[in-house]
Order: structure tokens, then sequence, then C-alpha cells
């Protein structure tokens, strides 16, 4: 069986020539083949005799479409010479996705040679340790969708203003008050080397970047890192405070239901999302009441072994994507709907024999009756238009008398709360808003009756 056609990967150093390894042209110069990832690197000049693939970068239209392409001409490359040197910029260990490809590729035998990297720069000029920081890498191609976790963040291949930009903007979504600066790390080690401290709101307007630009974020307040800080603080309260330290769940049940209901008063303020500054900064701060309400349930859960906050948000993710599968499975969405699919997937994970099970008794008579009637009108029990809903309605007021006794009037709320939900409504709400009203005019009332 003849043998595999063998692939050797070496790396050109950060940038400057005096980082190459000097075994590095000689090797070059006995391979039966040389491919260069590309010549647009400072440490490539003594290589612009040798093929490059830069014709790729310029047609791909995606790095996804990319990869495979390099990866392909790497390998048939390598099957005509039998022996191919894959030449790449710095390290061959650190952010190569093509050298991560062809670790898995069955055609080839694969040989990496550690080079030095840029990042050996970056702690030089930092004056940092990554692993006493616990320093994050992350591309900043993908930046916006991971940042979160606690320590500082390195954004390797900062190459476009751009990317500056979408690190910018995603640093401002998740409300990053405690970073506001960045370090730009540009051309390392190279005669026009640029480290820049700059204002984070100046990040994307402070030089123009390229292939060999990075940005050191030393604080990103992150969603992540603010629960882990909370769950810490938790845990000093249940110690050190008396008051935290004598609560139970059952203690702390109605402190989470009343907790829920203002931050229900939030949101009928601002239903439409277009809440003014005020009542945007009211709402986050009693979600934040209510999110220390479930790390108070998940921490006294960690205290006899049972849960903790992780568990419950793993918990939940994996929950929302078995109940998704037209998301995340490739599926087809069921004929009765995400909310019929919803109840069917719940009903067969929870062995339940009955959709009404798991509706609290204790909630509110009208919000009851409402998820009653919603769940038969799931299972084709009853029906959920607006117009068998009006019909249920107007029989109940037809049969009202001057004096309704207490079957008339529950008949009559039942068909109300058949109606609400039926027109999309929610009957609760209806009743709080009104009940606001009307609290409102009472109050002007009184003051207008005052002498």
């Amino acid at each position: 069986m003849a043998s595999l056609p063998k692939v050797t990967v070496a790396g050109l150093g950060p940038g400057p020539l005096s980082l190459l390894q000097s075994s590095l042209m000689d090797r070059a110069a006995l391979a039966p083949a040389v491919l260069l990832r590309t010549q647009r690197h400072p440490a490539a000049e003594p290589f612009a005799g040798y093929e490059s693939l830069d014709a790729l970068y310029e047609q791909a239209s995606s790095f996804e479409q990319l990869y495979p392409e390099v990866v392909e001409a790497i390998v048939q490359a390598a099957q005509k010479a039998g022996e191919l040197l894959y030449i790449v910029p710095g390290s061959p260990l650190v952010a190569e996705h093509t050298v991560a490809l062809l670790r898995g590729d069955a055609r080839i035998q694969l040989e990496i040679i550690p080079a030095i990297s840029f990042l050996d720069l970056v702690w030089e000029r930092l004056g940092v340790d990554p692993v006493d920081q616990g320093v994050r890498l992350i591309d900043a191609t993908d930046f916006a969708a991971s940042p979160a976790g606690p320590g500082p963040v390195l954004c390797t291949q900062a190459w476009s203003p751009q990317l500056l930009s979408e690190i910018k903007l995603s640093l401002d979504e998740l409300s990053s008050r405690e970073a506001p600066r960045a370090v730009i790390l540009h051309h390392l080690g190279l005669e026009d080397e640029l480290i820049l401290d700059v204002a984070l709101d100046e990040l994307d307007r402070a030089m123009v970047p390229d292939h060999l630009t990075s940005v050191w974020l030393p604080v990103v307040a992150t969603p992540g890192q603010a629960v882990d800080a909370l769950v810490a603080l938790m845990a000093q309260l249940r110690e050190r405070c008396p008051w935290d330290a004598e609560q139970s769940h059952g203690s702390l049940a109605r402190h989470l239901i009343e907790e829920a209901y203002e931050v229900v008063e939030v949101l009928d303020l601002i239903a439409d999302g277009t809440g003014s500054d005020h009542e945007m900064l009211w709402l986050e701060e009693e979600l934040g009441d209510l999110l220390f309400q479930i790390v108070f349930h998940a921490h006294l859960a960690s205290e006899v072994g049972a849960f903790n906050l992780s568990g419950v948000a793993s918990h939940v993710e994996a929950k929302l994507i078995a109940r998704h599968p037209h998301v995340f499975a490739g599926e087809e969405l069921a004929e009765d709907g995400a909310v019929g699919q919803w109840e069917r997937i719940k009903q067969a994970e929870k062995q339940r024999e009955s959709v009404t099970d798991g509706i609290a008794p204790g909630l509110p008579a009208l919000s009851l009756i409402a998820k009653l009637r919603s769940k038969a009108a799931a299972i084709g029990m009853e029906q959920a238009t607006v117009h068998s809903a009006m019909g249920e309605l107007q029989k109940a007021i037809s049969a009202l008398e001057v004096e309704a006794g207490e079957a008339q009037i529950a008949a009559l709320l039942s068909a109300v709360a058949q109606y609400s939900a039926a027109s999309a409504c929610d009957a609760e709400a209806v009743l709080r808003k009104l009940a606001s009203s009307l609290r409102t005019e009472i109050l002007n009332f009184e003051a207008g009756a005052k002498p």
C-alpha cells in the first residue's frame, strides 16, 4: 500500500525577519513543493518566488468557504508532489484554522514545526502573564458571539475598521461600563510598530488596522462575569447577614412573587418596547431584583447539594433546544404550530398524563382558568377562535339574572378569560391596567376634593 503524501507546516513567526527560523529557507529549498498561505506578511519576503494561496482569499465570499478550499489545494499539491512544505504566518499552532482542518484530513500525513507566535510579543509589550491573568483569546470575526466569561480578552486578527466597530458595539450591548478603554497592538516587532491606549468609543477611528492588528481588552464586563459576581455576593450575604442566613425556600416565596409583579408593573408601561430612558433603567433594576431571587433559591439548593445556578441555566438551555426541533434539529414545524408542538414535547418529556399537569393551582383564578382553556384549545378540545369565544361570552351574558349566583358569575368570568385568550389579550394584564387607571382617577379625585 502506497504511503500517504506528507504535509509539513512551518511558521513565518510574528513578522520581524530576525525572528524567522533560520532553517526555514533551507527546508524550502529542499522541499519537492512549497505553498505559502499568503505572501502578505513581512517575513514572507524571502519566499517571494514560491506559490501562495492569496488568489483563493481574493475569490472567496466568506471564510467558511475559504478554509476548505485552501485545505483542498494543499492536499492536491501534496498528492502531486508526494511531499509539501506549507508555510503560514506566525505560528502554525496559534489561530490557524487551515491547520486545524489538516489535522483531521485522512488523505495526508501531517507534521507541524512550532514557531514563535505574535502572542509572545503581545505578552512582552503588555507586561502580562496570560496564565496568571486568565487571558481569553477570541478571533475578531467571532467576537460578537463569544465575549462572555471572566478575565481580560485579546482579540486577534482585527484586520478591518468594520471588525473594530463590531467589537466596540458588542461591548456597548453588554453594558461594559467598567472597560472604557482598549489597547490596539499593531505590527509588533516591525519598524512601524504601534501601541495605542484608546477610549472604547474611539476604537474604530484611532488607526487603520490590517491582518497584524490585535486588540487588548483589560476588563470585559459581560453577563457571565456579572452573574458570577452576584453568585459570590450571595454567598457572602448568606454567611454574614443575619436576615439572609435565616431565609428558606418557603420564606422567600412571597418575595419572588412580589418582585415578579414589580417587573410586570414596568412592562405594562413599556408594552410597545419603546420605553423612556427612565423606564428602561427602572426595568433593569426590577429585573435585577427578580434575578437575585433566582440566585438566592439556587444558592439554597447548592447548600444541600441539589443544584446551583449553572445547573438552572444548563437545564433551561437544554429544554429550549429540545422543544424547538424546527430551529435546532432541522425538522419541519408541526401542523399544530409552535405552541402545539411545545405542549406535545413537554408532555412527553415529563411523562405527564394530562396537559394540565404542571399548571400551578395557586395561580390567580382568572389566570388559572385562562391557562386551562388554553390547554383545552391546544389539544383540540375547544376552539380558540375569537368567534367561538364570543359565542361563549354572549351565552354567559344571556344566562345572567338580576341576582346572579356563583355558577353564573363563574361561567361569565370563564367566558371572559376564553375571549381574552382568543383575542391574544392577557386578561390579568388588562385588569391591572384598568386598576392602575382607576387608581389614578381616585388620586386625582381626592386631590381635587381637597380644600
